[in-house]
C-alpha cells in the first residue's frame, strides 16, 4: 500500500454550519426551541426575532403569530416557548428562524 505524499499536510477544517433549530417540547410542556451553547450570531438572531416590537417588521409578524416568548436566555442556553398557534404555524416559525440564521 502506498503512503500518501502529503501525510504531514494539515487539512483545513470545513467552515462551521449554522445551528439548525428544531421544534421540541419544553420542560413546561409547551412547544419550544431550546438551544444549548449557541454561537454569538445564532443567539443574536434569535433574540432579535423574538424581541422585535416593530409592527411592520417581518420578524414581529412571524413571532406574534405563534406567541414566541423568550423564556430562558443565558450565554450557553436559550429557550423560546410558543404560547399560541398550531403545530404547522410553529414549524413555519422554526423554518423562518433557520432561514434567518443561514442568511
Amino acid at each position: 500500500m502506498e503512503k500518501p505524499t502529503n501525510i504531514d499536510q494539515k487539512i483545513p477544517n470545513p467552515p462551521e454550519l449554522p445551528q439548525r433549530l428544531e421544534l421540541r417540547v419544553s420542560v413546561h410542556g409547551l412547544p419550544a426551541i431550546e438551544v444549548k451553547n449557541p454561537s454569538l450570531d445564532v443567539a443574536a438572531i434569535i433574540r432579535r426575532v423574538v424581541m422585535s416590537n416593530f409592527i411592520d417588521d417581518p420578524d414581529y409578524q412571524a413571532r406574534t403569530k405563534v406567541g414566541a416568548f423568550l423564556q430562558g436566555d443565558d450565554k450557553d442556553w436559550i429557550l423560546v416557548e410558543f404560547w399560541r398557534g398550531n403545530e404547522a404555524d410553529q414549524r413555519a416559525f422554526v423554518d423562518y428562524l433557520n432561514r434567518r440564521i443561514s442568511e
